[in-house]
């Protein structure tokens, strides 16, 4: 056996130690896959059991349950699985958390990067496409932390029946009035980019754009 798979094994006898003393209480950080660690309520979790780890990562991440339901089995599990999943939880130490938060506030300076953690390539604005649904344009400002997309054009016309997928929310629960600078539209958190993807050619045209400045250009 190789000296980095001695580590590795070393690496899970920590994250899953034997076992929860009486009311202690450990935090660990979810990772996601693909995604630079970015801290909030969502992503750092504080557990009693290894159940309660379980059931926080099958919040974000459909796994398997163990065969036998006790602490042992969910603790086996989640130690068997370590890397197989598309989450994966990082017991968090003052020293891991400091490091951590270093990298986000160093890619939070990255022009490069989106308000998500991830590192996407930039998009060039669509070709419009001739339809008879209502037209709307999606800005992207990533300078915006809380409200890092604007919604533009025919919003009110999609106001009374656009849902987000999952969440059982009118838009309204997401959005807040555009500021004078792009005029009427919504500012839109970034946990509903998808589903206004998803709407396009199905009740709303969509173009985006991938700066303010190539949207601005649009109008002239």
């Amino acid at each position: 056996m190789s000296r980095l798979q001695d580590y590795f094994d070393a690496c899970k006898e920590i994250l899953f130690q034997d076992p929860f003393d009486a009311e202690e209480e450990r935090c660990y950080f979810i990772l996601k896959k693909g995604e630079l660690p970015k801290f909030s309520e969502e992503t750092c979790v504080f557990v009693t059991s290894y159940k309660s780890l379980w059931n926080s990562l099958n919040k974000v991440a459909s796994i398997d349950p163990p065969a036998k339901r006790n602490e042992k089995g969910y603790q086996k599990v989640l130690m068997e699985k370590a890397l197989s999943f598309e989450v994966f939880p990082i017991l968090l130490s003052t020293e891991t958390f400091m490091v951590t938060k270093l990298m986000e506030s160093l890619k939070e300076k990255s022009p490069e990067s989106t308000s998500n953690g991830k590192v996407e390539p930039k998009k060039e604005p669509a070709t419009k496409k001739e339809s008879s649904l209502p037209k709307v344009a999606l800005v992207h400002i990533p300078k915006r932390k809380a409200w890092p997309y604007s919604l533009m054009g025919d919003t009110k016309s999609i106001r009374t029946y656009l849902k987000f997928s999952d969440r059982g929310e009118k838009v309204s629960a997401y959005v807040t009035n555009v500021n004078k600078e792009f005029g009427p539209g919504w500012n839109l958190k970034e946990e509903v980019i998808e589903d206004i993807r998803e709407q396009d050619g199905k009740t709303l045209d969509l173009v985006e754009y991938d700066s303010p400045e190539k949207y601005k250009t649009s109008l002239e």
